[in-house]
């Protein structure tokens, strides 16, 4: 119990460290991980009592290295790539110009047909769940609850859409893009001086239309990676706007704040439209879901069982995925871990899953790549580019392996065909809102000297 508070500790000395690291951005990668481990430590202290936690150091030294090598990381290649040295408030790698910012123009009928092809999908994806489950009626609720155990538990890993005809699998890939391309567009105009309100109203359509196949599958956690986006995209265009000058961490605080306390009820009491129910308090579950991945990654540490049977068995299940169907690999697990405790939880927080896989130092140079990949993605793609739209989105949609440190390892989600493919997909969906794509096609002139 008393290295919990010790955690905590350290957990504050990190995130201060990140931030001076970064300008006093609380949205960047390494500080918002410091802000999620402490939220999920706070969890885990709340209800240490009644899970009889017996913290460990072996655990409390993996976990605040673990996150220091993360943090290392994002100023490395900062202090590679642009000479960015130790100076609070030092900006001297951001534009300081203020961006002056012209609504990105759509069009009409993309956006009509954008509506009606991702309705066409609903329909279908709700045909074929009543057919997976074989329940009439509406395809929330109890049938969503059904399909979900039906489909998620019992799969491997990346095939969300297990039973679901393939053809439309994909389709709903397109419409799920649709909702992060939308919804950066709807936040990127709605800061401009040029409003279009029936253009506002169609790209807001398509954004809801887009989170309806996730209560179809009583999937919260992708609700949440969208939600998580959107706030990026808010973040980022307001700090666009004026040129990263203008500091807005305080005011991301107190929203962040308004969304924690309006979000755990919403979260809890959301349990009922997607056909899964608890019997426990609102806090008891909220602690659960939080605050026992650092509980289960103590026990982990102090009984790792089985050995992995491949390399990277646990962290890149994507990629074993890929080459099981492929027919090159004989192996792949299911994405879920091993339930442990009373408390019968199966998260094990960012680290627990590379350890697992590739041992301590295995774990850090895991962590390091990482937090490079982030570093370099927010800023030398974000913030030092002006005409960043499509990073913007891409930041949006890998942000959410962020918010879940403190829970879970993404790797296995992440690290995979079906991220690759959505990447494409966002860039090619975003030339197409833009009116941007073309296809040219060139004659040669033996040819046409033939004609």
């Amino acid at each position: 119990m008393e290295l919990l508070w010790v955690l905590m500790m350290f957990e504050c000395i990190l995130f201060f460290i990140a931030l001076f690291l970064n300008e006093k951005d609380i949205v960047a990668p390494p500080v918002m991980m410091t802000i999620m481990f402490i939220f999920s430590t706070s969890f885990t202290i709340s209800a240490a009592k009644e899970w009889n936690v017996d913290f460990g150091f072996n655990s409390l030294f993996i976990l605040v290295s673990g996150i220091l090598v993360f943090i290392i990381a994002g100023y490395f290649y900062k202090s590679v790539r642009y000479g960015y040295k130790l100076k609070f408030n030092s900006k001297s790698y951001v534009s300081q110009k203020c961006t002056k910012m012209k609504s990105i123009e759509t069009n009409s009928t993309i956006l009509l047909f954008s509506i009606f092809f991702s309705i066409f999908c609903l329909i279908w994806y709700a045909s074929e769940i009543k057919r997976i489950t074989g329940y009439s009626g509406s395809v929330f609720g109890n049938v969503a609850g059904i399909y979900r155990a039906m489909t998620v538990h019992n799969t491997v890993s990346n095939q969300e859409f297990e039973g679901v005809n393939a053809v439309l699998s994909q389709l709903l890939k397109i419409v799920d893009v649709l909702g992060y391309v939308c919804g950066y567009i709807l936040v990127f105009n709605i800061n401009c001086d040029k409003k279009k309100i029936k253009t506002q109203i169609s790209l807001l359509i398509i954004v809801i239309i887009s989170y309806i196949p996730y209560f179809m599958t009583a999937n919260r956690g992708t609700i949440l990676q969208k939600t998580a986006a959107i706030l990026v995209y808010i973040y980022v265009v307001r700090n666009k706007k004026y040129s990263w000058k203008k500091d807005l961490s305080f005011k991301v605080i107190r929203i962040g704040l308004v969304l924690v306390v309006i979000g755990i009820p919403a979260f809890y009491y959301s349990l009922n439209l997607i056909g899964r129910s608890v019997n426990v308090a609102i806090m008891q579950y909220t602690a659960k879901y939080v605050g026992s991945s650092i509980y289960l990654f103590d026990l982990f540490t102090k009984n790792p069982g089985k050995p992995p049977i491949v390399f990277g068995e646990e962290s890149l299940i994507g990629v074993h995925s890929l080459l099981y169907r492929l027919g090159i690999d004989t192996y792949v697990r299911d994405v879920n871990l091993e339930k442990r405790a009373i408390i019968s939880s199966n998260v094990y927080t960012f680290f627990r899953r590379p350890l697992h896989d590739f041992g301590l130092f295995g774990m850090y140079i895991f962590t390091f790549i990482i937090g490079y990949f982030f570093s370099w993605l927010y800023n030398g793609k974000v913030k030092r580019k002006s005409n960043n739209d499509f990073w913007v989105i891409i930041l949006g949609y890998f942000y959410y392996w962020i918010i879940l440190s403190s829970i879970e390892q993404n790797s296995f989600s992440y690290i995979s065909i079906n991220t690759l493919i959505k990447v494409v997909l966002i860039y090619f969906v975003m030339k197409i809102m833009q009116n941007k794509f073309r296809v040219k096609i060139k004659f040669r002139k033996a040819y046409e000297n033939e004609k």
